[in-house]
């Protein structure tokens, strides 16, 4: 007979293992689709998970009551029953009581982790889904009749840490971005994360760090139009251009009147004043953070924003167009071929755009072969005028590590083109790499 209550009990603290991990490890996602679909014992679920401190205070009260139950019983009863046998060895009698109970104890402890604890918890981490929504009811009613008792015992607990000067952590639970950014990681070897959505989630944290130096359009590349042109100067410019808004100037690209928009430029009467068509400018630092300029896109409803240094001057203009490219990568313009940011081609070399992101480049190489330093430089344009600290020429080489940078082709002062061959190993003579 007690051998029974032994075993009930240690059935019971199995149920409170599997219960209390299968509810720690399901995915909550899963749960809150399944009670979206009508499932009350997802609901029941969604409930505990709701406050998961009551439900697994109750399940470690049900713990512990129950290993106290055991130790106690099974000590008192089945020790009785042992001594006798211990007893009958000459050598051991003087100490039969004493060895039986250890004896006991430890049995009870073995079958109670075996049992109780690891199997029932590896089965939970098999299917925690299944089972969490088995025993939500069960567990739901005893956290309600525990529940006093919780209350007194986290009481306790919280009065006993403010005397000794502990004060309880209300943000410990919460994840970092550094290890957010592992779990995606983790997620994307897994499979659970398919690489592209791996890669926008890197980006998307990524792009927290920039400024909009880092993804302005510089001004010597901006094309924008001078409102003292003739009106079929500015008609020949915005119909050959590909572009949907153009910055518009007064002879110099530091005296901003506002943006044209050429939707609303071909929808008023030829002959109509520029000026009377133009939306206002928005000035943003060029230190500003990339989100912060995208939270002001968005209460502006704007498009584009010029970029200034400290003393007022335009240093660049930034477009919503700009920001998504970050993100996702690159994006054809109207009327613009996709062609790739690094391309491969046959002999190993990489034809690569001077415009492309630092962290895209090193992506598509899968090396972090250029240093990544937003606050310096975005773009291998950017990073090869910082190295050279002045404007290159066609045909101008740059080493890096184990690959050669050339310059193959310029717009102007731009960098537009640039070729990555990666250099050969360097061969040791025979006589060289011998030993003596």
């Amino acid at each position: 007979m007690e051998i029974l209550v032994i075993f009930i009990l240690t059935l019971l603290n199995g149920f409170f293992a599997l219960s209390e991990i299968a509810l720690v490890s399901v995915k909550k996602s899963r749960i809150e689709q399944l009670a979206s679909e009508g499932s009350k014992k997802a609901k029941t679920v969604l409930k505990l998970l709701n406050n998961p401190e009551n439900f697994l205070s109750s399940v470690q009260v049900g713990i512990t009551l129950i290993g106290i139950v055991a130790g106690a019983y099974g000590g008192a009863a089945l020790s009785d029953d042992l001594t006798p046998y211990i007893a009958s060895i000459e050598p051991l009698a003087r100490y039969a009581s004493q060895i039986a109970i250890t004896i006991i104890i430890g049995l009870i402890t073995y079958f109670t982790i075996v049992i109780g604890e690891l199997i029932p918890k590896t089965i939970a981490m098999k299917n925690p889904e299944s089972i969490a929504l088995s025993v939500a009811p069960v567990i739901r009613i005893f956290t309600a009749v525990t529940f006093p008792l919780v209350k007194l015992l986290s009481g306790s607990t919280s009065l006993l840490l403010r005397i000794f000067g502990f004060k309880k952590d209300a943000d410990g639970a919460s994840l970092t971005e550094d290890e957010l950014r592992h779990l995606i990681k983790v997620a994307g070897k897994e499979g659970v994360l398919e690489a592209e959505e791996e890669r926008l989630h890197d980006n998307l944290f990524y792009l927290y760090d920039l400024r909009n130096r880092s993804l302005m359009t510089y001004r010597t590349e901006v094309e924008w139009l001078d409102v003292t042109w003739p009106q079929e100067k500015i008609r020949e410019v915005i119909t050959s251009s590909a572009h949907t808004r153009f910055p518009v100037c007064e002879g110099d690209i530091d005296k901003v009147i506002g943006v044209l928009s050429v939707k609303d430029y071909y929808q008023c009467p030829e002959g109509t004043p520029l000026k009377s068509i133009l939306s206002k400018p928005i000035f943003l630092s060029e230190h500003m953070l990339v989100m912060s300029t995208l939270k002001v896109f968005q209460k502006k409803r704007k498009y584009m924003a010029f970029v200034v240094n400290e003393f007022g001057t335009v240093e660049g203009i930034l477009t919503l167009h700009d920001i998504m490219e970050a993100i996702v990568g690159d994006l054809p313009d109207v009327d613009e071929s996709m062609e790739p940011d690094v391309f491969e081609r046959e002999d190993g070399s990489y034809l690569v755009n001077g415009a492309v992101i630092i962290r895209h480049l090193n992506q598509a190489l899968n090396t972090n072969l250029i240093p990544d330093i937003p606050e310096r430089y975005a773009t291998l344009a950017g990073f090869i005028l910082y190295e050279l600290s002045n404007i290159p020429r066609i045909g101008t080489k740059l080493t890096i590590e184990n690959f050669e940078l050339e310059v193959i082709d310029l717009d102007g002062s731009r960098i537009d083109k640039v070729l990555l061959t990666r250099l050969p190993e360097p061969v040791l003579d025979e006589d060289e790499d011998s030993i003596f």
